[in-house]
């Protein structure tokens, strides 16, 4: 484990998004660590359950290509809404059934109010 590595690790671990989304990059890409694209998605998880549209992004994609996850059409639509990235989001489309794309915009609804309730809880917790 690198320096940069080490870095990042202790404010990951007591909730820092930024730095959890970053740890999630060192492990996808195995900058620093070996490569484990199953930790990656942990990490970016943690980091989206917080809002990060980059984390969002990193986990739509994740499961768009099945990297550390299964892939899953559903989920890889509501995080990519979430991030709110509109050129990759509207690849998607084209390439899903119409049943797909509502499910993926009920999901996001869905996951929109999980991370707001993860917030809430958050800050109350403080």
């Amino acid at each position: 484990m690198t320096a940069t590595v080490k870095w990042y690790r202790q404010p990951a671990d007591q909730g820092d998004a930024t730095a959890q989304y970053w740890l999630g990059t060192r492990y996808a890409i195995g900058d620093g660590v070996a490569k484990d694209e199953v930790e990656a998605v942990k990490w970016y998880r943690k980091a989206a359950d917080q809002g990060s549209g980059e984390a969002h992004y990193h986990l739509g994609m994740c499961y768009a290509e099945g990297r550390g996850v299964a892939p899953d059409e559903v989920e890889a639509y509501a995080y990519l809404k979430l991030a709110n990235v509109r050129q990759k989001l509207a690849n998607l489309e084209n390439a899903l059934s119409p049943e797909v794309r509502i499910r993926g915009q009920q999901r996001a609804m869905e996951l929109q109010a999980e991370i707001k309730a993860k917030i809430a809880a958050n800050k109350a917790g403080k």
